[in-house]
C-alpha cells in the first residue's frame, strides 16, 4: 500500500476516553502544489470566533447514507469511504447543547456542529476532515454519535486555536 506520509506526530495530550485534543500533523513526502483545486486555508487566530448558529463547511470522504447519487463505496477494514470529496454546510451550536449529549467526553476543547436535517453529518471516512468558518480553519472532526445512519446528533470537532502552539512548535507554520 503506498503512503503519501513520511510520519505521523500525534498530540501529546490526546486523551483516549474523552478524544480531547485528537489531533495528528502528517508530514507530507513530497509538498503540495497548490492550484485552483488545491489551496491553503488559514489557521483560526485566538482572536477569531464562531458562534452559535455561524454556518461552516465540513469537508470529508466518509460514507454516504440515503443520499440518492450512485457513490462508489471504498472499504478499508471496517472504514467506508467514497471516491469522491464532499462538502456539507454545518451550523454550529453552543456548547452546553453538546455538553449534555456527549456528557464526560465534553471538553472546551472542542466545537459542537451539526446539520439541521438530521439524515445529514459526519459519517465513517470523515474523521479528521476540516471544519470551515468565515475562510478559516476552526475545527478537525473528532467524533459524533455512532448510529446505524450517520448525522443524528451533532459532531465534534478539536478547536483548532487551542493547539496553534503546539502545531508551530512542530511545523514552524504560524498561519
Amino acid at each position: 500500500m503506498y503512503s503519501f506520509y513520511e510520519y505521523v506526530e500525534k498530540h501529546p495530550q490526546f486523551n483516549r476516553a474523552t478524544f480531547d485534543n485528537d489531533f495528528a500533523l502528517l508530514k507530507l513526502e513530497q509538498r503540495l502544489t497548490f492550484s485552483d483545486k488545491i489551496k491553503k486555508v488559514e489557521l483560526a487566530n485566538h482572536d477569531d470566533k464562531i458562534n452559535p448558529g455561524d454556518l461552516c463547511w465540513l469537508v470529508g470522504w466518509g460514507a454516504l447514507y440515503g443520499d440518492s447519487r450512485q457513490v462508489k463505496t471504498i472499504h478499508y477494514g471496517n472504514i467506508a469511504q467514497t471516491d469522491l470529496l464532499h462538502k456539507l454546510l454545518v451550523q454550529i451550536y453552543d456548547n452546553s447543547f453538546c455538553n449534555k449529549i456527549y456528557k464526560d467526553q465534553w471538553t472546551e476543547n472542542m466545537i459542537c456542529a451539526g446539520h439541521d436535517n438530521q439524515s445529514k453529518g459526519q459519517c465513517n471516512g470523515d474523521a479528521g476532515g476540516p471544519l470551515i468558518c468565515h475562510n478559516k480553519l476552526f475545527g478537525i472532526l473528532s467524533f459524533g454519535k455512532e448510529n446505524k445512519e450517520c448525522g443524528r446528533h451533532p459532531d465534534v470537532y478539536g478547536r483548532v486555536k487551542k493547539v496553534r502552539k503546539w502545531i508551530k512548535e512542530k511545523t514552524g507554520i504560524n498561519s
